[in-house]
Order: C-alpha cells, then sequence, then structure tokens
C-alpha cells in the first residue's frame, strides 16, 4: 500500500508540474476523494511552486477580490487588457496606476532590442510593484509608456518642451523624479503578450496622473472600462504624429500576424466583450484575420462578435475612455 501510494504521489507531482493551474487544481480534488494524504501534499507543494501566492488566495477565498480583475464600472488608473497574467487563469488583465507615488532616482538607460530609448522629457517615471518589473520587455514597455504620458502632459501644458507633473517633493534640478507605481502582472510570453500591453501601461498611468492632479476634480479622470479591452503596444516613430497640435513619437503598435490575433480575438468573444481597441497600424493585419472574414456570418456566432475599433495613439485613447 505504501508502494501505491509513492507511486501516484510521484505520478501527480509530475502532472502539477505540467499542467495548467486549472490542472491543479483539479489533482488537488481528486487526491482528497483518493484519501491519500502524502500524495495530496506533494501536489499541493507542485501547484504552490507553479503559481502565486495572490493567484492561490484569490481561488480559495471568495471574499478577496484579485485587484487585476476587470469590471465594467469607472475607475482611476485602471485599464484592461486583452492578455495572460503569469499569476492568473484569466485571458484579460486590469492594467492598474496605483496611489503609489513618490520622489525617486530616475532609472539607467532602457533598452529596446538594440535600440536605446529616449529620455522622458517630463520628470514622471513608471514602477513595478511586488510582481517587479524584471525583463528587458516590461522595462521597455514602461518607458514607452512614460513618453507617451510625458507627450499628453505637453499637450495639457501648451507645448512646453518640459511639462510638470504633480508635486511628489522631488528635486528636479538634482535628476529627482516622480515615480508612479504600476500593477501589472507579468505576461505567460515574453515574446507573445508583453508587447502588447504598453498601450494599456500608458492609459492607466496618465489617468492617475490627471487625478493627482486636481484629487477634487478625479471623476474627471476615470476611465471608462465598459465592457471592453485594450489590445495594443507602443513604439517610438521617428516622424511623429499630431495630438491636438502637440508633437508625439508614440505610436500604437498592433498584434505582429493575423493568426495570432485570431487567437487573441477568439478570447475577447469568449468573454462576450462588446468592443476591442486595437492599433491603426494593424488593421491590415486585422482584415487578414479569420475572425474578420467570418465576422458578418451570423450562422457562426452563438452570440454578437466584439466590435473593432482603431487608435494610432494615446491622445486617441484619452478621448476614447476619460473625456465624456
Amino acid at each position: 500500500m505504501a508502494q501505491v501510494a509513492a507511486a501516484y504521489s510521484l505520478l501527480a507531482a509530475l502532472l502539477a508540474s505540467h499542467c495548467s493551474p486549472a490542472c491543479g487544481s483539479l489533482l488537488r480534488r481528486n487526491q482528497g476523494r483518493e484519501q491519500q494524504p502524502t500524495a495530496a501534499g506533494a501536489v499541493r507543494l507542485a501547484a504552490q511552486e507553479a503559481t502565486s501566492n495572490q493567484a492561490s488566495q484569490a481561488r480559495g477565498n471568495a471574499s478577496w477580490q484579485w485587484p487585476n480583475d476587470c469590471a465594467k464600472e469607472p475607475a482611476i488608473g485602471k485599464v484592461c487588457s486583452l492578455y495572460y497574467s503569469s499569476v492568473t487563469e484569466a485571458k484579460m488583465t486590469a492594467v492598474l496606476a496605483t496611489d503609489g507615488y513618490h520622489k525617486a532616482s530616475r532609472f539607467d538607460d532602457i533598452w529596446l532590442g538594440n535600440s536605446r530609448l529616449p529620455v522622458p522629457s517630463c520628470a514622471l517615471q513608471l514602477g513595478g510593484d511586488n510582481y517587479g518589473i524584471s525583463g528587458d520587455n516590461r522595462k521597455a514597455n514602461l518607458r514607452l509608456a512614460e513618453l507617451a504620458v510625458c507627450d499628453m502632459l505637453a499637450f495639457r501644458d501648451l507645448g512646453a518642451a518640459h511639462p510638470k507633473v504633480p508635486d511628489c517633493g522631488a528635486n528636479v534640478s538634482q535628476g529627482e523624479v516622480c515615480e508612479l507605481k504600476m500593477s501589472a502582472p507579468m505576461t505567460t510570453s515574453d515574446q507573445l503578450q508583453e508587447p502588447y500591453t504598453a498601450a494599456a501601461l500608458a492609459l492607466a498611468a496618465y489617468s492617475r496622473i490627471c487625478a493627482l492632479f486636481d484629487p477634487s476634480e478625479d471623476y474627471k479622470c476615470k476611465v471608462n472600462l465598459g465592457n471592453k479591452a485594450l489590445l495594443a503596444g507602443l513604439q517610438v516613430s521617428g516622424a511623429g504624429t499630431q495630438l491636438g497640435g502637440a508633437t508625439s513619437g508614440e505610436l500604437l503598435t498592433g498584434v505582429a500576424t493575423p493568426g495570432l490575433l485570431d487567437l487573441k480575438l477568439k478570447d475577447a468573444y469568449d468573454l462576450y466583450l462588446e468592443e476591442v481597441i486595437m492599433a491603426e497600424e494593424g488593421k491590415s493585419t486585422y482584415e487578414g484575420t479569420d475572425f474578420h472574414a467570418k465576422r458578418n456570418d451570423v450562422l457562426l456566432w452563438t452570440h454578437a462578435p466584439p466590435g473593432i475599433s482603431f487608435c494610432n495613439d494615446l491622445h486617441c485613447l484619452v478621448q476614447k475612455y476619460i473625456q465624456r
């Protein structure tokens, strides 16, 4: 009997290490029915190693709400991004700009591939929370979001070369900056998911900075989440675009291939989303998807597929999500 229990324990541990969190959860339930405490302990240990404490708590305690869940109500500093996080089973994750805002030193040079990204024109820095900002692509996305937000602040500040940010006590003349803490769980793939999160980071950060300027009127800065999600990255454009009179060098970028985009749009359909906002430059990729080709075939859908809209830059996203 002891040999059977040991063999079952080893098999269960191997299965748990190679399957999804949902699979691990199922194994734990089945272990309980077999009354094998040693095997159950092994599976629980494997599941704990495979998922974070936050995800385990969210699944195990109904009264605790995962802060990066998406909701439809307007909120400050919260944007729903169509990506899988590394700590939950959700197909969509809320990117948060928290109320953590304090002086800090500017990060060292940030690189995107072989290109060094510019230093933002304003004294704003986006930092990570307890999930960290490990990974070159995440660091680059935060820097791209900083650049886009500073461009928007220049538009607000009548084209100032170095637009103001809400006061945090930083000595800007000595190189200090104001750091806004972001909460955005790492994606499941640095190549297939992470590149399409920067636009959500920028919009969430702009919403929070907007509220910090005038807390008494922060309702004007809420993101109208509705039942929609954002799916776009950011890139630096040498040519730049016009943001209502202010020049921006940060354009939204779209999903690279029709096949990958089809997978993302299937997720949106499964989530019953009403709208997905994507990058204008990715419109041709969208037009090459099966989703686009079959969109008007009502016999293929059990419910209405999400609408698709496009934006070129952060200014467009602010108009779509925030301005009333």
